[in-house]
């Protein structure tokens, strides 16, 4: 179940903190070593973001982060 968060907005700080826990989340079930993916924001599209593994990079749309923090939030 998905929880509305009215009073929550998430900023691009927000956002590369869930990215930092999620990496360090990998790090305790993998026995791999993987550095922070570079992380970048966009404002324009429909879509809320990608992941480009082959140029170690993720990208978010801040626009629809803001508006939808619940759907960006962990």
């Amino acid at each position: 179940m998905l929880i509305k968060h009215e009073n929550i907005q998430m900023t691009p700080n927000d956002i590369i903190s869930e990215v930092k826990k999620t990496v360090d989340f990998a790090h305790q079930i993998f026995p791999i070593i993987m550095p922070l993916p570079k992380i970048e924001f966009f404002s324009r599209g429909r879509r809320g973001g990608s992941a480009h593994y082959e140029k170690h990079k993720v990208e978010f749309n801040e626009i629809l982060a803001k508006e939808n923090p619940d759907k960006f939030h962990n």
